[in-house]
């Protein structure tokens, strides 16, 4: 950790050790409430009184202990100077590491809260635990840093607008920008997203200082996986960027930009600057890392305690000493009130366990000598025989449980665009934590120190430290865990409502592979929870976010007619005798699946095969739909690949993939065979008489007859709805019909790795009823993320879903990596507690959930309860509320 250049040593290990390990008396709270500010007399009379404090000066108790003073810390020199570049110790970024103006080394990593409050007493102590163990083996020094920042949905707009330019749709134009005015209208109820970094710094091996960059790397990077290791095993998760250099820049830009970050992304910053240098023609070099970061503006000028900087009035709170809460829980940080422009930073360093033994023990000597030489005087010895006993416990507790000594500051920034917002907030959160007997000292004289202390750079004033740190325990480290508030805001997803917690904004990325494994999608809930309403609303959001939607709906799929006709997509009714028709006999191209993408790289055996061969295994699991509880023998399977076989070969198409094209440059296909060539082809195997008579239905005069000719309806746009509806099918026949649809959707995602998709499937265990079929379900379900696309699978039949096919459904479940849980009765609150974690928690959640318009998003390990809330038109378009609509109608006359 970098120095200012006092030339005094750290804090001294044994003053006021671990304050707060022992409960402190009624009469320092009653002199520390009657005075915001500590007189000279307090100031001594705590000194006299505080656990473990020491009545004479930190000059006085050197002689007890062995100094290590760090010589090459010592003699630099501050060269930060308080110009707007001047301010920002930054000479250059590489590999993700700042590489800092007085020659120290620093890494930032991001790491996404969890929903701490919504574990139960068990996973809380587990997550203590392992954060316990991150400082065991934590680099000395450690900055862990919360920032509020306003959640930013310019992104999201921006992808919107780019996405309906590209295409000559008025309707998705028109929906578009309802969705725009709603996500604004969300925004402007003070939105607030969290983020949290740890950052530290190079500090070496052994006491040996590197200045191979190679070496320098190397150590930072086994830092890196060493606290990602412990994070992990919290249940946090440590982002890894695409571009660390971008990440780390970022992270400075935003802490000096607070007001420009939000007009003004870094990529815009940075073009902006190039462009003023090449206007130049480079007479002054080219620009450096800290002009893309410093401040827009900067003021020099000495105040009380309080600076601008880029437009926004800043001032520091820091926790007092002695001010530290006695008894403290984990997360107990969460006292003070965040908001936006609140943030707050943890600053430690752990003490070297060699100096604070021989510390201890020339203390006791003295302590023990003082004690027997005041035995007449009641309250001196009373005082003495507290610091020996809180200083007993602390050598206890090192040998026993190995536990080290570790200095932490604890920093409140509190940031606003007018002075008057500024000094509310602070004298609020004064004030909010006096009623928690924490006190605060505010940044007198010194905000610009202040300024550079909790810059993301690891530098530390000395003087500072020495006097607000405060002296813990690895336990009572472990006690500070700030990650505990789950924000979920992604700029590139699908806002969805507000966090019931918060009120925050909740946007997610089902397709951020940094976050999910998978992006498939499950939603359970009872009938009249709001379950169609959500299929639909998450449906329209990722279709303007760029992403292809495609629905199989077997019950009341009518109620999706108006949504797709507002989203200009295709409605497909699926009818005996109708118009409409899908050739399940044809081979559509298809991508090799991207192993990088899976989730198990066993997962992608058996997707190299030709896609002759997949098509036919396709047409097998049809047939078996078709003829229900009759089953293939292996050998009419056989026959049946031969005869398939050799039928495509009529048509010119073989195991060879590139055989499908007529025109490959012009991605023009070959003609199909037809279901009508597949019975013809029957006749002459006599064996295969069954798979003859299941076609039927298919064939001229037949029910489905519409089925048999080549492919008549526009799978090209980009929302097509699949309406299988069972009242208008046997059914008989309604699992080999979701099937054709099945079959569609799966060949349409699986065309380009470029273009994302999402396959929505309501009610699918209707169709999983059948082995084969369930097969082919639940292979899409594992292979769809290596084409960069996703499932979202829907049921208000939750038993039958789980059951189906010998618990497949239940496995289905396990493996989605995103659940949204609606409404849910206490009989099917069991049934998915075998699969997933519910908690007694989440039960007593359910209860309380309205009929509809809230959800328990469920992520991995994750839980986030959520207002599902759509705009007026979305309202208008999606409800399936006889009394909303009839309200509605009348509205528009």
């Amino acid at each position: 950790m970098k120095n200012d250049t006092n030339q005094e040593e750290w804090r001294n290990p044994l003053m006021e050790l671990v304050t707060g390990i022992l409960p402190r008396t009624k009469s320092q709270i009653s002199s520390r409430q009657s005075t915001p500010n500590l007189r000279k007399e307090e100031r001594e009379s705590s000194e006299k009184n505080a656990i473990l404090s020491f009545p004479y000066r930190t000059a006085d108790i050197r002689q007890f202990i062995p100094q290590r003073g760090d010589a090459a810390a010592s003699n630099r020199t501050d060269k930060l100077s308080f110009d707007s570049q001047g301010l920002v110790n930054v000479k250059e970024i590489r590999n993700g590491i700042i590489c800092c103006g007085d020659g120290s080394y620093v890494k930032i990593l991001e790491v996404m809260p969890l929903n701490y409050y919504q574990k139960d007493a068990s996973e809380k102590n587990k997550i203590t635990d392992a954060f316990l163990q991150l400082f065991r083996t934590c680099p000395a020094n450690l900055h862990i840093k919360m920032r509020t920042e306003k959640a930013d949905t310019n992104v999201i707009i921006r992808t919107i607008r780019e996405n309906y330019k590209k295409e000559n749709n008025a309707q998705l134009k028109i929906m578009a920008e309802h969705y725009i005015a709603h996500i604004t209208a969300l925004q402007n109820a003070n939105t607030v997203d969290k983020r949290f970094y740890i950052i530290y710094q190079y500090e070496g091996e052994n006491g040996r200082i590197s200045r191979d960059f190679g070496e320098i790397y190397r150590s930072l990077k086994s830092i890196e996986y060493d606290l990602r290791s412990k994070m992990t095993s919290c249940g946090n998760l440590v982002i890894t960027p695409k571009n660390e250099n971008y990440h780390a820049c970022e992270v400075l830009y935003k802490f000096y930009n607070p007001l420009s970050c939000k007009d003004e992304c870094l990529q815009d910053r940075i073009n902006r600057i190039q462009m003023d240098f090449n206007k130049t023609n480079n007479p002054i070099g080219l620009p450096r890392e800290a002009d893309y970061i410093a401040p827009r503006g900067l003021s020099s000028r000495p105040v009380k305690d309080w600076l601008l900087m880029d437009g926004m009035y800043h001032t520091w709170l820091v926790i007092r000493d002695n001010a530290f809460p006695p008894q403290a829980q984990t997360g107990w940080l969460d006292n003070i009130p965040v908001d936006y422009g609140i943030d707050i930073d943890i600053i430690s360093k752990r003490l070297n366990r060699g100096t604070v033994e021989a510390g201890l023990k020339q203390m006791r000597k003295y302590k023990y000598s003082s004690f027997n030489a005041h035995r007449t005087n009641y309250d001196k010895a009373e005082a003495l025989s507290k610091e020996i006993q809180n200083a007993e416990y602390i050598k206890s507790c090192m040998n026993k449980f190995d536990e080290d000594l570790f200095s932490c500051e604890i920093i409140i920034t509190v940031r606003a665009e007018t002075y008057a917002l500024m000094r509310e907030l602070k004298n609020s959160i004064q004030k909010h934590l006096e009623g928690f007997s924490v006190y605060t000292s505010t940044s007198f004289l010194s905000a610009h120190e202040w300024l550079k202390n909790v810059a993301p750079d690891m530098y530390v004033t000395k003087s500072y430290f020495r006097k607000f740190s405060h002296n813990m325990l690895t336990r009572n480290m472990a006690q500070l865990y700030p990650f505990t508030s789950m924000s979920l805001f992604d700029n590139e997803g699908y806002v969805v409502g507000r966090n019931v917690l918060g009120s925050s904004l909740v946007s997610f990325n089902n397709f951020n592979t940094q976050l999910y494994s998978n992006g498939n999608i499950v939603i359970m809930g009872t009938p009249g929870s709001g379950k169609s309403f959500l299929e639909m609303m998450l449906a329209s959001r990722m279709r303007m976010m760029g992403v292809r939607t495609m629905f199989i709906l077997p019950l009341k799929a009518h109620e999706y007619y108006n949504a797709c006709e507002k989203m200009g997509g295709e409605y497909i009714k699926f009818i005996p005798g109708g118009k409409t028709c899908v050739n399940i006999m044809e081979i559509r191209p298809q991508v090799t699946v991207s192993g990088d993408l899976l989730e198990d790289a066993d997962s992608a055996d058996g997707m190299d095969a030709p896609l002759l061969a997949r098509k036919i295994a396709s047409l097998c699991a049809f047939l078996q739909l078709n003829m229900q509880d009759d089953k293939l023998s292996t050998s009419e399977k056989n026959r049946f690949n031969v005869l398939c076989t050799k039928l495509y070969a009529n048509y010119g198409i073989t195991s060879n993939n590139d055989s499908i094209w007529l025109n490959k440059a012009q991605r023009k296909l070959k003609p199909m065979p037809i279901l009508q060539d597949l019975n013809d082809a029957l006749k002459e195997d006599p064996v295969l008489s069954r798979v003859r008579d299941a076609l039927s239905p298919y064939m001229y005069g037949g029910m489905f007859s519409n089925f048999n000719g080549p492919t008549n309806v526009d799978l090209t746009k980009q929302y097509l709805v699949f309406d299988v509806d069972k009242t208008s099918i046997s059914e008989d026949y309604l699992p080999a019909m979701m099937y054709i649809a099945f079959d569609c959707c799966y060949d349409l995602a699986k065309q380009s790795l470029k273009h994302k998709d999402a396959i929505f499937m309501d009610e699918v265990w209707l169709m999983m009823q059948n082995e084969d079929c369930a097969k082919q379900v639940k292979e899409m379900v594992k292979i769809i993320r290596g084409y960069g696309s996703c499932t979202v699978l829907a049921t208000q039949d939750i038993g039958d879903f789980l059951r189906s096919n010998d618990g497949l459904g239940e496995s289905i479940l396990a493996a989605s990596k995103i659940k949204f849980f609606l409404r849910i009765e206490d009989m099917e609150i069991n049934n998915v507690a075998r699969v997933v974690d519910i908690n007694a928690n989440d039960r007593a959640n359910f209860k309380k959930f309205p009929s509809h318009g809230r959800a328990l998003l469920m992520s991995d390990k994750d839980k986030i309860l959520i207002d599902l809330i759509s705009s007026e038109e979305e309202l208008k378009t999606y409800t399936t509320d006889v009394n909303l609509r009839k309200k509605f109608s009348e509205k528009t006359g």
